[in-house]
């Protein structure tokens, strides 16, 4: 059976003592999935560290790279542009490969400096004597490997990383849209299994914001309520307003569910601090923000809107929205014309 040689481009940035930017890309003989869970327990495990902040790359960035892995154009060398194109003064090699005669793996680690246009050095490398069905040791070899790389001193608790990974992985399934073939990540939060992304599905009526088919890729369309009501594809649907309350009672209550369902990056910043959230349950909101039947687009980067499947009256229908400055999951009733995002919840 031909091998899957997946490489899933993991971009994170970290600050050096000197303000130094390191990058991390995570390669090599992995599914996408498997290489979803590694790039957040990477990211979990060397967050505390004493001489980084990690931080997890714009999500175009990524996007790009992905895209481009899919028409098979990434080569060290595209990753070495991209990475200076992202400002970094540092590039992190890490690649996985079979090892022969082994049921193992082989993790390495290079630092390329993108100042000198060089490698400046090769770091351990360990064989893992896996198949790799076991995520608690693949995710702590791998920990292991960047971080004596990087000379961090400071790991995450073993026990929060794999529940980390663990969660991840149920965000890590993918599901394909017979209708155009285009893949939405979902995840488990509680029993409910929601899309990790806003449904991008060119229905009549639907709109990118701005009129910019760009804003579709980052952001998904915008609906209206009608359309919304059965956009959704076989086998999912739009959530109602019940449905939003238990996805945010699930996760702690409305007044903190906004930090932990907003993405890591995309929301703009606000009196000097981050409007990103800390995306606890893969659910990825971003701010895509809204439309209306004149032509209208507002709030995109501030603000990301909802529609529930909850009829109000003849006029407004219940939604969902969150903002860059507010750890809410906000409750409001929006007229039926307007142009707002749409996540399905699996039957």
């Amino acid at each position: 059976m031909k091998k899957l040689l997946s490489i899933l481009l993991v971009l994170y940035a970290a600050t050096f003592a000197q303000k130094a930017k390191l990058i991390i890309s995570v390669s090599g003989e992995l599914g996408l999935d498997m290489a979803d869970v590694l790039m957040d327990g990477i990211s979990y495990g060397l967050k505390n560290n004493d001489k980084y902040q990690i931080l997890i790359n714009d999500r175009q960035f990524k996007e790009t790279l992905k895209k481009e892995w899919q028409k098979g154009n990434i080569s060290d060398d595209r990753i070495i542009a991209l990475a200076q194109r992202a400002g970094a003064d540092y590039l992190c090699f890490t690649k996985i490969k079979s090892v022969k005669g082994l049921k193992g793996k082989q993790v390495t680690a290079q630092v390329y400096d993108l100042a000198t246009m060089s490698y400046t050095d090769q770091m351990g490398m360990k064989t893992i004597e896996s198949d790799f069905s076991d995520l608690k040791h693949l995710t702590e070899i791998i920990l292991n490997v960047v971080d004596d790389m990087l000379g961090t001193s400071n790991r995450a608790n073993m026990e929060e990383l794999v529940q980390k990974s663990s969660r991840v992985s149920n965000y890590s399934n993918v599901f394909t849209d017979s209708r155009d073939g285009k893949k939405y990540r979902t995840t488990v939060i509680g029993k409910q299994t929601w899309m990790a992304e806003n449904l991008n599905y060119n229905a009549s009526g639907s709109k990118c914001y701005d009129n910019n088919p760009a804003n579709c890729s980052k952001y998904g369309r915008l609906y209206d309520w009608n359309t919304a009501r059965e956009v959704c594809p076989s086998g999912w649907h739009l959530p109602s307003d019940v449905e939003w309350t238990t996805l945010t009672d699930f996760i702690g209550g409305a007044p903190t569910a906004g930090t932990k369902l907003k993405a890591t990056n995309g929301w703009n910043n606000y009196s000097g601090s981050s409007g990103n959230g800390t995306d606890d349950y893969g659910f990825s909101a971003l701010p895509g923000g809204f439309g209306n039947s004149v032509g209208s687009f507002y709030d995109a980067g501030y603000s990301g809107y909802w529609w529930s499947a909850s009829e109000v009256n003849s006029y407004y229908a219940y939604d969902r929205f969150m903002d860059y400055d507010y750890g809410f999951v906000f409750y409001n009733d929006g007229g039926k014309s307007r142009l707002f995002s749409v996540r399905c919840v699996k039957d």
